[in-house]
């Protein structure tokens, strides 16, 4: 997991092709894009918009197959973290490649400019408030992970 502000967006492209491709694109698009955009076959950038939720009516999530970059837009988030390998997965969603997990983990909160990196191991809670629920929209990039490299 890496948490970082967007004007740091370059030091991760280091990380492949394929986020460097995501970032940049929801860097240079904060501002005008209000849609999900598929930029190839490996990255998506899925557009959300919601009103955050207590704690308690949310849950962990985790991906096999694809790493996430949440930004956020306006408003602003608790993203809970934890590792998966200390979770016990209570649904399973194939299609969507979605588990579902039981556990603990760390809040973080997240604010307009801020960016989170997960990867196939780092279970997320998402749309998190603390104190009272806001709107929060937001960037979500769906990179594909190959496993064979």
């Amino acid at each position: 997991m890496i948490v970082d502000n967007i004007k740091n967006a370059s030091a991760y492209f280091c990380l492949g092709d394929d986020f460097k491709k995501a970032l940049e694109f929801m860097k240079d698009n904060m501002e005008t894009v209000s849609e999900s955009v598929v930029l190839d076959e490996s990255v998506r950038i899925n557009y959300a918009s919601y009103n955050t939720k207590k704690k308690e009516d949310c849950f962990f999530e985790a991906h096999k197959k694809y790493a996430d970059i949440h930004l956020i837009l306006k408003g602003g988030e608790s993203i809970g973290y934890g590792l998966t390998d200390g979770m016990k997965a209570f649904d399973i969603n194939e299609e969507n490649d979605c588990i579902f997990l039981e556990g603990s983990g760390t809040d973080i909160p997240m604010e307009p400019g801020s960016f989170m990196i997960l990867f196939p191991q780092d279970a997320h809670m998402v749309g998190m408030y603390d104190g009272r629920s806001s709107c929060c929209t937001k960037l979500v990039a769906k990179i594909k992970i190959d496993f064979s490299k």
